[in-house]
């Protein structure tokens, strides 16, 4: 059977829940790019890595036919048909981030900026003070269900940023209060955050958001914004 989904569909699945480590490169394939076709706004490129070839569909990318290339891991998709192409690929990977070699900044969607995640230290969390008038995250997570569409306030660390994905900005947020290997709790947005620094934060709770392909979110804080 065809599969027919929208690549930017699976592209935006492959940024949003795959690891990145840019810096070092270490979580990257590596491969020479035999053919590439550009259409509807995306790069299908097939690839020599080693003894093997396969496609990969990415965002647009400046890197030509003959040149190395690094890839994230991707989302294997097979019998896929591209709507721009009117073409099946038996198997295909979707990847959200390609470059060249020594390169150090990912390209991406429109090339927007994005960022590795960072683990905090237990130090780094318990700098994080509660907000009087706020929430934890420990308290949000217990109490989703009473809050949901409600709009709360909380104060976290930034542990990732990821820009202009499904025309939003999205980042992880973290606390001391659901310890050393707590979750990160997600946040959408339109304002613009740097990984490290410590925010507070209000927007609307929005609980069992489900993008497809098996990929659900049990908690989103959504249409956040820095309080003054």
């Amino acid at each position: 059977m065809k599969t027919r989904f929208h690549p930017l569909t699976i592209l935006v699945l492959a940024a949003l829940l795959l690891p990145r480590s840019v810096a070092g490169q270490s979580n990257f394939n590596q491969g020479k790019i035999l053919e590439k076709i550009n259409s509807g706004g995306y790069s299908y490129l097939r690839v020599q890595t080693g003894q093997k070839t396969l496609w990969l569909a990415a965002p647009m990318t400046e890197i030509e036919t003959g040149e190395p290339v690094l890839f994230s891991p991707g989302m294997l998709m097979e019998n896929f048909t591209s709507p721009s192409l009117n073409r099946t690929f038996p198997q295909i990977y979707f990847t959200g981030t390609v470059l060249r070699p020594g390169e150090q900044k990912a390209t991406g969607f429109s090339h927007n900026r994005s960022s590795m995640k960072q683990i905090p230290t237990e130090d780094m969390l318990h700098s994080v003070t509660p907000l009087e008038d706020g929430l934890s995250i420990r308290e949000l997570i217990a109490q989703k269900e009473d809050l949901n569409g409600q709009v709360v306030t909380i104060r976290g660390l930034v542990t990732k940023f990821n820009a202009s994905i499904m025309n939003r900005n999205w980042l992880h947020l973290r606390d001391a209060s659901t310890g050393p290997d707590g979750k990160d709790l997600v946040v959408t947005t339109d304002e613009t955050f740097e990984v490290g620094e410590t925010v507070v934060l209000t927007g609307v709770v929005q609980i069992d958001q489900d993008f497809g392909f098996g990929y659900s979110y049990e908690l989103l804080l959504t249409q956040a914004h820095r309080r003054p």
